[in-house]
Order: C-alpha cells, then sequence, then structure tokens
C-alpha cells in the first residue's frame, strides 16, 4: 500500500513474519507467541504501527536520522515474557510505514509531510476497529497530527492531549513539519486544550511562549523541577485536567536524558520519571493514542539496545495501566 504520490510504503506485518523475530525458549512464553498480526487481529484492542520517516524533522530545519526505532523496539519487545502481567492476546502487531524519498528542499519536505498526514490517517481509518488504541513509534512529532485527527473524527469533538518535551512544537503555520502538529490541531478545532510538560526555557522562543499563554495551554519548565518542584505532584496536577475529556499521550523521546534521539539532550528528564508519566496518564480509559517519536538508534549505533529496549519498557507499562483502567471501568 503506497500514498498518494508513492512517497511512503505501508508494509503490514504477518505473524510469520513476527515468529522470525522471536528466540523461543523452552518452559517460557514470549511475547512475540502470543501477540497478534494482520492476519489474525480480531479481539485486539492495542495496535502498533511504525513510522520509519525523518521528513518531518528535516522539514523543521532539523537533523535526520528518525529512522529504526521500531525495528530496534520490536526486537526486545517481542522477547520479554508473555505472563500474568502482560498476556499479548490483545495487542495487534499491524505494520510500518516506510519513507521512500527525501528532499533537501524544505518547501518539498513540507509537502511531503502533508501526503504523510493523510498517509496515515489512511492507514488508521482502514485498519483499526473503532475502539482500538493506537500506539506509533518512530518518526517525528508531526505524526501526532493525524493521530489526532483520526481521534477528533472518530469522536465528534475534539480532545485533549498531554505531551512531555522539550519543545512545545507550537511553532507557527507555516507548511507541515515536526514543530507545529499542536499548532494546526488547534488551528483546527480539533484539540481543545493542549498540556505540554518538561519545557526547556532556553529552547522555546519568545513566540512559542506567547502561543502557550495566548491558547491557554497548560505547561511546566523542566527548570521547575531542577529547582526543587515536584514532578509527582506535577503529574497529579496534569492528569487532573487532561483527563477531563477523552486525550492522547505524546512523549517525545528527545526529552530523556542522553537518549539517542533528533536532538538528543544532556539533561532531561529519567526513564524512570517517563515511566512514571506513562503509568499516570495511561491509567484511564479515555486515552485514545499513545505516541513516541523521535528516537533515532540510527544515530549511535552501538546504543540502538537503549533505544529499543526503553521502548519496549515504555509501551509494556502503558498497555498495562490502560488495560487495568479499562477492566475497572467495567
Amino acid at each position: 500500500m503506497d500514498s498518494q504520490n508513492k512517497r511512503f510504503e505501508f508494509v503490514p506485518f504477518t505473524t510469520q513474519v513476527l515468529q522470525r523475530k522471536v528466540f523461543p525458549r523452552e518452559g517460557e512464553i514470549k511475547l512475540g507467541e502470543r501477540l497478534k498480526a494482520l492476519d489474525n487481529h480480531a479481539g485486539s484492542r492495542y495496535y502498533l504501527i511504525g513510522i520509519n520517516e525523518d521528513i518531518g524533522p528535516q522539514a523543521n530545519h532539523g537533523k535526520s536520522g528518525s529512522l529504526g526505532a521500531f525495528d530496534s523496539f520490536l526486537d526486545y519487545f517481542l522477547n520479554i515474557q508473555s505472563n500474568e502481567h502482560l498476556a499479548g492476546d490483545n495487542i495487534c502487531v499491524l505494520g510500518q510505514v516506510n519513507q521512500m524519498y527525501s528532499h533537501a528542499d524544505v518547501e518539498a519536505s513540507r509537502l511531503m509531510v502533508e501526503e504523510l498526514d493523510n498517509f496515515v490517517l489512511q492507514i488508521l481509518n482502514e485498519y483499526l476497529p473503532e475502539d482500538a488504541v493506537p500506539i506509533v513509534i518512530g518518526g517525528g512529532h508531526n505524526n501526532a497530527y493525524p493521530l489526532i485527527k483520526w481521534s477528533f473524527q472518530k469522536l465528534s469533538h475534539p480532545i485533549n492531549v498531554i505531551n512531555i518535551d522539550p519543545h512545545a512544537d507550537l511553532r507557527p503555520l507555516e507548511g507541515r513539519h515536526s514543530g507545529n502538529p499542536f499548532s494546526y490541531a488547534i488551528s483546527e478545532g480539533m484539540l481543545n486544550k493542549y498540556h505540554v510538560m518538561g519545557l526547556h526555557q532556553s529552547y522555546n522562543s519568545q513566540y512559542i511562549l506567547d502561543e502557550l499563554r495566548t491558547k491557554e495551554c497548560v505547561y511546566s519548565f523542566f527548570e521547575d523541577y531542577v529547582r526543587g518542584e515536584s514532578f509527582s505532584k506535577d503529574l497529579e496536577r496534569f492528569f487532573e485536567s487532561v483527563s477531563q475529556r477523552e486525550y492522547g499521550i505524546d512523549l517525545d523521546l528527545d526529552a530523556i536524558e542522553n537518549m539517542p534521539t533528533s536532538a538528543i539532550t544532556p539533561s532531561g528528564i529519567s526513564i524512570q520519571q517517563a515511566r512514571k508519566y506513562i503509568c499516570k496518564m495511561g491509567n484511564s480509559p479515555k486515552v485514545q493514542y499513545f505516541h513516541l517519536p523521535e528516537a533515532a538508534p540510527v544515530a549511535v549505533d552501538k546504543l540502538k539496545y537503549l533505544v529499543g529496549k526503553t521502548l519496549s519498557y515504555f509501551v509494556s507499562d502503558f498497555i498495562k495501566m490502560n488495560m487495568q483502567a479499562v477492566n475497572h471501568k467495567k
């Protein structure tokens, strides 16, 4: 399946393809032996989709490299244990979007991002049942926009979003790229209230800070936590606000200290703090999607394991907590 101008392709995964990545061991059941693929996805609630592109960051005058995250993730996720904590039988590994071409020209890149927006939305509409929760891994933060749009169209009303990110991604409406998914979603009436934790004061322009106030966003700065503010208390505060209605969860891997990403940072939240964020925000039946963009394992080859294993922890944390919330509601 190709996008309109064939700049992107979608490769569905089959059970046979997934089994090749599993390393079985006698007396154990690996998650990859239990979860589903497109050829047998009935009964799934969580749909894993990889997006292998870096045109979004490039269209934002950023570096290339937000590629390979999904492959790194699958190497670990498929080989964790299937047990009473996470069996895997309600998880479908749907497939991966691959970028086929790249452009040095910024304007051409932004047109490609629009094509990708439409393609991701098409995939969500064609393959996911109405009650599904997509978990999208890899690519730039530009892919938050089609996730918000899919949720908005499904619900027929705007959603809230919670993000943890050094950058607010509220850049001007200047053509689509990784720095303005939330700007476009707000301008089109699809995003009700935007929440973003852990912004870095020195990496958001005065324009962005003014936009945060004008658009009545809920936000905090990473420097607040450095100076002693409680991260845990802020998790409670943000959760209380975002969960007033259906919402999406974003976690930009750029936020994590020394994580190989398209904009790696020497000062950021820890992996443990990120897991606490996921567990808190994921613990609600109102969650519409979970988005993990910007990882760049290809940027530091020897650290591919760090990206893959970290993403595996994040996804398993989210599914466990969200299942708990959904089952409690029943």
